[in-house]
């Protein structure tokens, strides 16, 4: 009789044993993901605190979605005042769309500059060709 005790304590103590390890497993598993995903969201928050700054932003205290849509506000406010300077309109269009377009017309900006600044070397070649004439005769 003591030895059927002995037994069934042993294969109480046994089984005890072998639900605790995969209760312990679980709780370091998930540990190790929240860590992970508090690593990840503090990661992200990083890069929209470097890109607030370059912004002229301040987004301390904010979540991420808020913090992000921020971002994006003043990002769009920006394309409409770069594409009011351009003369374009970006209304309607997406971010890749009125990306494209501002820089199609800034690059048409620049081309009608260096066609302006070489009338204007040519201009000036000629003012100097004139004068050599005139003072040779």
């Amino acid at each position: 009789m003591i030895k059927k005790k002995v037994l069934l304590i042993t294969l109480a103590c046994a089984l005890a044993m072998t639900n605790a390890v995969p209760v312990f497993a679980a709780e370091a598993g998930t540990n190790k993901v929240n860590v992970d995903k508090q690593a990840k969201i503090q990661e992200k928050l990083v890069k929209l605190n470097e890109k607030a700054q370059k912004l002229g932003l301040d987004i301390t205290g904010l979540s991420l979605t808020d913090a992000k849509a921020k971002i994006q506000t003043a990002v769009q406010a920006n394309e409409e005042a770069k594409a009011e300077k351009l003369g374009v309109d970006i209304k309607g269009l997406s971010h890749a769309d009125a990306k494209a377009k501002l820089q199609a017309a800034a690059q048409e900006k620049k081309q009608a500059r260096a066609v302006k600044q070489a009338a204007k070397k040519e201009k000036q070649a000629a003012k100097v060709q004139k004068q050599a004439e005139k003072n040779s005769k």
